[in-house]
């Protein structure tokens, strides 16, 4: 049987595309899997949530598919709150609340849900897996805006998002709801790959730009990407470490590449 296969990103636009301007509207119910937890984003126990909650997504997708329903998985959501009376903004990361949603088709049903939990169960030994649950939201009327740029310039967007509510006397009684349109765990580490990128750039430059040196400077580059991954170990958050450390990898590998073919060469 031939599957038709759905985009929830493309059958519901207004859900997936905010504007830039925060603008109100009302979404009904609609089905989640979802997974709760605490701690700050790209964390351990956020990292371990994302990773149950994927693979469980894919199961229900294989189960859909077999009976003629596919669908292309959702893009990653967060609800977020905090348990005190300061503004979340003021409260440590390590204290945020989240719980994790993959929205799902309206087809898809808690039986569905079930079926797929022992299927995915007997191929990873995941423990989180049994804590996921399926869950109709409805959230109601809501402020919904564009965040472009890192986490650390999103005060600002939600600034604009309340100055909209007091305009129109709304009064906020929900969670705040993100959805994540690029990977989360990636976002406030572009920076830090930058830099890392323009580091191997300017070795790759100073390193490879003469043919006599260019055996030194293929020694030299693994020293100083070890070197530059116990910089990141000893100033960074073991938990994010990894994803340091596989941007710093690519950007200083474009750097040799690039400076070989278009440097080294040219000396030849």
């Amino acid at each position: 049987m031939m599957a038709t296969k759905i985009d929830l990103a493309e059958e519901d636009k207004i859900y997936y595309t905010a504007k830039t301007k925060p603008q109100m509207v009302e979404f009904f119910e609609i089905p989640y899997l979802t997974i709760e937890g605490k701690g700050e984003p790209a964390g351990k126990m956020f990292t371990e949530a994302v990773q149950a909650l994927y693979p469980f997504a894919y199961g229900i997708k294989s189960i859909c598919k077999k009976s003629g329903k596919d669908f292309a998985v959702a893009k990653l959501e967060g609800l977020w709150w905090v348990k005190s009376n300061k503004p979340p903004l003021e409260v440590p990361r390590q204290e945020w609340y989240w719980k994790l949603l993959i929205r799902l088709p309206d087809f898809v049903t808690s039986e569905i849900t079930e079926k797929a939990r022992v299927e995915v169960m007997k191929k990873k030994k995941v423990d989180l897996l049994k804590d996921i649950l399926f869950e109709k939201i409805t959230e109601g009327k809501c402020i919904q805006v564009l965040h472009i740029g890192p986490y650390a310039t999103e005060p600002g967007t939600i600034v604009e998002m309340r100055k909209m509510m007091e305009l129109n006397n709304f009064v906020e009684n929900g969670l705040h709801h993100e959805i994540y349109l690029s990977d989360p765990r990636f976002k406030d580490m572009l920076g830090w790959g930058f830099i890392l990128w323009l580091i191997g750039y300017v070795l790759g430059i100073i390193l490879f730009s003469f043919v006599p040196v260019s055996v030194v400077g293929w020694i030299i580059m693994p020293v100083g990407i070890a070197i530059t991954l116990w910089v990141l170990l000893k100033k960074i958050k073991a938990d994010s470490l990894q994803y340091y450390a596989l941007l710093a990898f690519i950007w200083v590998l474009i750097a040799v590449v690039f400076d070989y073919f278009f440097i080294v060469q040219a000396f030849v």
